[in-house]
Order: C-alpha cells, then structure tokens, then sequence
C-alpha cells in the first residue's frame, strides 16, 4: 500500500507540474488525470508527427501497401494467418511490428504494421487510408478504466463521423450501449452471440468483437 500511495503521489507531482506549465491548477486526484489525459493528447500529436512514417503499412522495397477503410470493415493487403511480431523497447514506451506476406508479390514483399505504446496509456495503431487511430486507457480508480478509442484525419475531407464510429465500434448508445454507457452484451444474455450464423461458419459472434 505505501508503495502504491507513494506512486500515486508521485504522479500527481508530475501532473502538478504539466499543469503548472499549462497553467491549470492541480487540486486533487481528478484534476491530476485530466491533466494527464491532456498531456497524452498533447504529446500523441507531436509524437503522431514525427512517427507517422512507421505507422504507416509499407512494403520492403518501397512501395505502400496501406489497409483502406470502408463503412463496415478495414481491408489489410494481407491475409497471412501465422505473421513475425517483433517486439522493441523504446524511449517512450514500446514498438511491435507485424511482418506479414502480403496478397501482392509475396516472394519479395513483406507487409509491416508498427504498434506503438506510449507510456503511460496511449496505443498508435497503424492507419489506414482514412483516418488514423489510437487508444488511450486511463486509470479512474483501483478497479476501472477508462477507454478512448479515437479516429481523427488532419484533412476535413477525410476522417469519419462519430455517429460512424460509433456504429463502427458497435458503440451507439440505446443499440450497443446502455444510457450509462456500460454494454448491453453480457454474459446473462451470452454476449447476444448470433448462433445461427455461427453454425454457418462465422467466427466474428458479434458485431464490434
């Protein structure tokens, strides 16, 4: 416990201090997460600038090979099922790669996508020809989380709306949701797991899985 309090000390130091610079006042344990929240965001754009690069699916001898999106699915260039990972730790955090063959010119392409982790919450996903992606799990207290999974694109003719997304991500409050945000899939009503199509040869279960 003195560990964890001490820890949980120190990182509402740190947050004072990004708060300090941001001039935002730290008062207590909430404001210490939205400011880190805040500095997360603030450091996943530049860090999203100066990677970009190595999210990007490419291919080894120059040529890209980027999934593209679609309303109901993302479209990789590969359907390699036994893939390389390989995993780097780094400065900020981590980076994991998956090295697959893809459909195009196997025998001398070799299709890439870099995972980033930025310390402390914060997942890059690799992009496709529509919006960029990353996930950020905050810690709201010892036993819950809270999940962003955003998508965003500098250009305005890109990008996807957040009803889309949501529909998406199987997300749309009333439908997947319930008011307070929790699903409405539970193991009570086993997951609302379509049987039928799963006797047919559909391993998906349900939508957003």
């Amino acid at each position: 416990m003195g560990v964890a309090r001490r820890e949980g000390q120190d990182a509402r130091v740190r947050a004072a201090r990004v708060g300090a610079e941001a001039g935002i006042k730290v008062r207590d344990r909430q404001d210490a997460r939205r400011v880190q929240l805040g500095a997360g965001a603030r450091g996943l754009d530049r860090l999203g600038a100066q990677l970009d690069p190595s999210l990007d699916q490419h291919a080894s001898r120059g040529e890209r090979l980027r999934s593209t999106a679609t309303e109901e699915a993302w479209l990789r260039p590969s359907n390699d099922k036994a893939p390389k990972l390989q995993f780097e730790p780094t400065p900020y955090g981590s980076a994991t790669r998956r090295c697959a063959k893809p459909i195009k010119d196997p025998e001398t392409q070799q299709y890439v996508r870099t995972t980033l982790f930025i310390a402390p919450f914060t997942v890059l996903i690799p992009p496709n020809n529509q919006y960029k992606l990353a996930q950020m799990l905050v810690p709201m207290d010892d036993v819950n989380t809270m999940f962003y999974w955003v998508a965003w694109h500098p250009d305005p003719k890109k990008g996807i709306t957040q009803e889309s997304w949501r529909r998406f991500c199987a997300a749309t409050v009333g439908e997947d949701l319930n008011p307070d945000f929790t699903k409405k899939r539970t193991l009570l009503n086993m997951y609302m797991q379509d049987r039928a199509a799963m006797k047919s040869g559909d391993f998906i279960l349900h939508q957003g899985s």
